[in-house]
Protein backbone atom coordinates (compact mmCIF):
# COMPACT_ATOMS: atom_id res chain seq x y z
CA UNK A 1 0.00 0.00 0.00
CA UNK A 2 1.35 3.39 -0.78
CA UNK A 3 -0.79 6.29 1.38
CA UNK A 4 -4.38 5.95 0.98
CA UNK A 5 -4.32 3.02 -2.06
CA UNK A 6 -2.64 0.45 -4.15
CA UNK A 7 -1.76 0.16 -7.18
CA UNK A 8 -1.02 -3.16 -8.78
CA UNK A 9 1.94 -3.49 -11.54
CA UNK A 10 1.04 -2.57 -14.99
CA UNK A 11 0.38 -5.72 -17.47
CA UNK A 12 -0.71 -5.47 -20.90
CA UNK A 13 -4.19 -6.69 -21.54
CA UNK A 14 -3.07 -8.91 -24.08
CA UNK A 15 -1.33 -10.95 -21.40
CA UNK A 16 -4.55 -10.71 -19.57
CA UNK A 17 -6.63 -12.57 -22.38
CA UNK A 18 -3.62 -14.81 -22.36
CA UNK A 19 -3.92 -15.47 -18.46
CA UNK A 20 -7.05 -16.11 -18.29
CA UNK A 21 -6.46 -18.76 -21.17
CA UNK A 22 -4.00 -20.64 -18.91
CA UNK A 23 -1.18 -20.13 -21.40
CA UNK A 24 0.77 -17.76 -19.13
CA UNK A 25 0.84 -17.00 -15.63
CA UNK A 26 0.38 -13.11 -14.12
CA UNK A 27 2.28 -13.89 -10.46
CA UNK A 28 2.43 -10.15 -9.67
CA UNK A 29 -1.32 -9.76 -9.71
CA UNK A 30 -3.75 -11.48 -7.30
CA UNK A 31 -6.55 -13.21 -8.48
CA UNK A 32 -9.24 -11.06 -7.45
CA UNK A 33 -7.76 -8.39 -9.38
CA UNK A 34 -6.98 -10.58 -12.45
CA UNK A 35 -10.64 -10.64 -12.54
CA UNK A 36 -11.06 -7.41 -12.82
CA UNK A 37 -8.41 -6.74 -15.86
CA UNK A 38 -10.18 -9.82 -17.37
CA UNK A 39 -12.86 -7.95 -17.27
CA UNK A 40 -12.35 -4.89 -18.99
CA UNK A 41 -9.63 -7.20 -21.29
CA UNK A 42 -13.09 -8.80 -22.24
CA UNK A 43 -14.97 -5.31 -22.68
CA UNK A 44 -11.96 -4.36 -24.69
CA UNK A 45 -12.37 -7.35 -26.86
CA UNK A 46 -15.68 -7.28 -27.13
CA UNK A 47 -17.09 -4.04 -27.51
CA UNK A 48 -13.93 -1.17 -28.30
CA UNK A 49 -12.66 -3.65 -30.87
CA UNK A 50 -16.12 -4.17 -32.97
CA UNK A 51 -18.59 -1.93 -34.82
CA UNK A 52 -21.45 -0.68 -33.38
CA UNK A 53 -24.88 -0.11 -34.83
CA UNK A 54 -24.99 3.08 -33.10
CA UNK A 55 -21.77 4.79 -33.78
CA UNK A 56 -23.02 6.82 -36.63
CA UNK A 57 -19.78 5.31 -38.95
CA UNK A 58 -18.10 2.33 -40.06
CA UNK A 59 -15.15 0.66 -37.58
CA UNK A 60 -14.60 -0.26 -34.50
CA UNK A 61 -16.05 1.46 -31.55
CA UNK A 62 -12.39 2.87 -31.37
CA UNK A 63 -10.13 2.28 -34.11
CA UNK A 64 -6.73 2.02 -33.13
CA UNK A 65 -7.38 -1.04 -30.30
CA UNK A 66 -7.19 -3.85 -31.73
CA UNK A 67 -3.83 -3.00 -33.16
CA UNK A 68 -2.48 -1.83 -29.39
CA UNK A 69 -3.29 -5.07 -28.05
CA UNK A 70 -1.70 -6.77 -31.26
CA UNK A 71 1.31 -5.08 -30.36
CA UNK A 72 1.04 -5.16 -26.40
CA UNK A 73 0.86 -1.50 -25.72
CA UNK A 74 -2.45 -1.53 -24.23
CA UNK A 75 -1.35 -1.73 -20.85
CA UNK A 76 -3.98 -1.76 -17.34
CA UNK A 77 -3.50 -1.73 -13.75
CA UNK A 78 -5.90 -2.32 -10.58
CA UNK A 79 -6.18 0.66 -8.11
CA UNK A 80 -7.89 0.54 -4.72
CA UNK A 81 -8.51 3.60 -3.01
CA UNK A 82 -9.11 3.78 1.01
CA UNK A 83 -10.67 7.33 1.59
CA UNK A 84 -14.07 8.51 1.89
CA UNK A 85 -13.44 11.61 -0.80
CA UNK A 86 -10.95 9.37 -2.69
CA UNK A 87 -10.19 12.45 -5.70
CA UNK A 88 -6.38 12.91 -3.86
CA UNK A 89 -5.30 10.24 -4.01
CA UNK A 90 -6.68 9.08 -7.71
CA UNK A 91 -4.91 12.79 -8.94
CA UNK A 92 -1.90 11.00 -7.41
CA UNK A 93 -1.95 7.66 -8.96
CA UNK A 94 -2.91 9.87 -12.57
CA UNK A 95 0.14 11.95 -12.06
CA UNK A 96 2.43 9.18 -11.30
CA UNK A 97 0.83 7.09 -14.35
CA UNK A 98 1.47 10.26 -16.35
CA UNK A 99 5.25 9.73 -15.50
CA UNK A 100 4.98 6.09 -16.37
CA UNK A 101 3.42 6.94 -19.45
CA UNK A 102 5.86 9.11 -20.60
CA UNK A 103 8.93 7.28 -19.88
CA UNK A 104 7.47 4.11 -20.71
CA UNK A 105 8.36 2.91 -24.63
CA UNK A 106 7.81 3.80 -27.35
CA UNK A 107 8.34 7.71 -26.96
CA UNK A 108 8.66 8.65 -30.64
CA UNK A 109 7.12 6.71 -34.17
CA UNK A 110 3.69 5.08 -35.34
CA UNK A 111 3.55 2.62 -32.76
CA UNK A 112 3.72 6.21 -29.98
CA UNK A 113 0.43 7.03 -30.85
CA UNK A 114 -0.80 3.21 -30.06
CA UNK A 115 0.48 2.90 -26.81
CA UNK A 116 -2.48 3.59 -23.76
CA UNK A 117 -2.44 3.26 -19.98
CA UNK A 118 -5.81 2.13 -18.08
CA UNK A 119 -6.14 2.81 -14.39
CA UNK A 120 -8.99 0.84 -13.33
CA UNK A 121 -11.01 1.87 -10.01
CA UNK A 122 -13.11 -1.03 -9.28
CA UNK A 123 -14.87 0.35 -5.61
CA UNK A 124 -15.57 3.64 -6.97
CA UNK A 125 -18.48 5.54 -8.40
CA UNK A 126 -18.32 6.85 -12.19
CA UNK A 127 -18.87 10.67 -10.25
CA UNK A 128 -15.56 10.35 -8.76
CA UNK A 129 -14.04 9.40 -12.31
CA UNK A 130 -15.60 12.28 -13.78
CA UNK A 131 -14.31 14.88 -11.74
CA UNK A 132 -10.50 13.90 -11.84
CA UNK A 133 -10.92 13.93 -15.72
CA UNK A 134 -11.83 17.07 -15.43
CA UNK A 135 -9.47 18.46 -13.16
CA UNK A 136 -6.51 16.86 -14.70
CA UNK A 137 -7.15 17.10 -18.28
CA UNK A 138 -5.56 20.42 -18.74
CA UNK A 139 -2.11 19.24 -17.29
CA UNK A 140 -2.35 16.55 -19.30
CA UNK A 141 -2.89 18.17 -22.82
CA UNK A 142 -0.28 20.59 -22.00
CA UNK A 143 1.92 17.40 -21.80
CA UNK A 144 0.85 16.87 -25.49
CA UNK A 145 -1.36 13.98 -23.46
CA UNK A 146 -5.19 12.54 -23.55
CA UNK A 147 -6.98 11.42 -20.06
CA UNK A 148 -10.37 9.97 -20.85
CA UNK A 149 -13.08 8.72 -18.11
CA UNK A 150 -15.04 5.09 -18.92
CA UNK A 151 -17.55 4.47 -16.17
CA UNK A 152 -20.78 2.33 -16.39
CA UNK A 153 -23.49 6.14 -16.40
CA UNK A 154 -21.03 8.43 -18.66
CA UNK A 155 -23.21 10.56 -20.58
CA UNK A 156 -20.91 11.80 -22.77
CA UNK A 157 -22.02 11.41 -26.81
CA UNK A 158 -20.88 9.99 -29.48
CA UNK A 159 -18.97 12.34 -32.02
CA UNK A 160 -21.14 10.71 -35.45
CA UNK A 161 -24.32 10.36 -33.04
CA UNK A 162 -25.18 12.28 -29.75
CA UNK A 163 -27.72 9.41 -29.07
CA UNK A 164 -24.84 7.06 -28.71
CA UNK A 165 -22.85 7.13 -25.02
CA UNK A 166 -19.18 5.08 -26.20
CA UNK A 167 -17.25 5.90 -22.96
CA UNK A 168 -19.38 3.28 -21.16
CA UNK A 169 -17.38 0.50 -19.39
CA UNK A 170 -17.87 -2.45 -16.91
CA UNK A 171 -15.39 -1.09 -14.17
CA UNK A 172 -14.81 2.75 -13.81
CA UNK A 173 -11.50 3.78 -15.41
CA UNK A 174 -9.32 6.76 -16.26
CA UNK A 175 -7.04 5.98 -19.81
CA UNK A 176 -4.11 8.13 -20.42
CA UNK A 177 -2.68 8.29 -24.62
CA UNK A 178 -0.78 10.35 -26.41
CA UNK A 179 -2.54 13.07 -28.21
CA UNK A 180 -3.61 13.08 -32.06
CA UNK A 181 -4.02 14.98 -34.85
CA UNK A 182 -7.99 13.25 -34.86
CA UNK A 183 -8.34 14.94 -31.33
CA UNK A 184 -9.60 18.31 -32.18
CA UNK A 185 -12.98 17.50 -31.65
CA UNK A 186 -12.22 16.59 -27.68
CA UNK A 187 -10.07 19.95 -27.54
CA UNK A 188 -12.42 22.57 -29.24
CA UNK A 189 -14.36 23.57 -26.45
CA UNK A 190 -11.68 25.15 -24.95
CA UNK A 191 -8.77 28.13 -25.90
CA UNK A 192 -6.00 26.69 -23.37
CA UNK A 193 -6.70 23.25 -25.08
CA UNK A 194 -6.73 24.56 -28.47
CA UNK A 195 -3.60 26.42 -27.74
CA UNK A 196 -1.96 23.40 -26.88
CA UNK A 197 -3.17 21.44 -29.83
CA UNK A 198 -2.05 23.95 -31.86
CA UNK A 199 1.44 23.77 -30.36
CA UNK A 200 1.82 20.43 -31.02
CA UNK A 201 0.96 20.17 -34.79
CA UNK A 202 1.64 23.39 -36.03
CA UNK A 203 0.51 23.35 -39.77
CA UNK A 204 -1.28 19.82 -39.17
CA UNK A 205 -2.94 21.36 -37.04
CA UNK A 206 -4.62 24.95 -39.17
CA UNK A 207 -5.21 22.11 -41.89
CA UNK A 208 -7.21 19.89 -39.59
CA UNK A 209 -9.22 22.96 -37.88
CA UNK A 210 -10.09 24.01 -41.64
CA UNK A 211 -11.52 20.37 -42.52
CA UNK A 212 -13.25 20.42 -39.66
CA UNK A 213 -15.11 24.07 -40.17
CA UNK A 214 -15.98 22.75 -43.65
CA UNK A 215 -17.48 19.37 -42.39
CA UNK A 216 -17.94 19.12 -38.67
CA UNK A 217 -19.19 15.99 -37.47
CA UNK A 218 -20.55 16.74 -34.42
CA UNK A 219 -22.06 19.58 -33.08
CA UNK A 220 -20.49 23.01 -33.54
CA UNK A 221 -22.21 26.08 -31.43
CA UNK A 222 -21.27 29.62 -32.88
CA UNK A 223 -19.04 30.15 -30.13
CA UNK A 224 -16.68 27.12 -30.69
CA UNK A 225 -17.10 28.25 -34.90
CA UNK A 226 -15.60 31.52 -33.79
CA UNK A 227 -12.98 29.89 -31.39
CA UNK A 228 -11.76 27.21 -34.90
CA UNK A 229 -12.03 30.28 -36.92
CA UNK A 230 -10.23 32.27 -34.54
CA UNK A 231 -7.32 29.82 -34.88
CA UNK A 232 -7.14 29.40 -38.71
CA UNK A 233 -6.55 33.10 -39.24
CA UNK A 234 -3.73 33.32 -36.67
CA UNK A 235 -6.09 35.12 -33.73
CA UNK A 236 -5.76 32.63 -31.70
CA UNK A 237 -2.23 31.13 -31.40
CA UNK A 238 -0.49 30.05 -28.54
CA UNK A 239 1.64 32.70 -26.58
CA UNK A 240 5.36 33.32 -27.43
CA UNK A 241 6.22 32.80 -24.12
CA UNK A 242 4.66 29.44 -23.52
CA UNK A 243 6.84 26.82 -22.74
CA UNK A 244 7.25 23.99 -25.35
CA UNK A 245 5.06 20.89 -24.87
CA UNK A 246 7.11 17.72 -24.15
CA UNK A 247 6.24 15.03 -26.98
Amino acid sequence: MVDNFSLTPFVALREVLQALRGTIELTEVDASDLGVLGEVARWTVDYLCRTHEDLGRSGDVCPYTQVAMREGLLYSAVCHVFDADPRPSMNAVMMQTMKDFESRPPRMGAKAGLKAMLVLFPSLEGEWVDDVQLSLSQTFVERGLMIGEFHAECEKPGLHNQEFKPLRSPIPLLAVRNMMLTDLAFLKDSDAKLKCYLKRFGDAALNAIGGYLRSPHDVVTPEVANRLEAAVYGILVPDDDDEPTPK
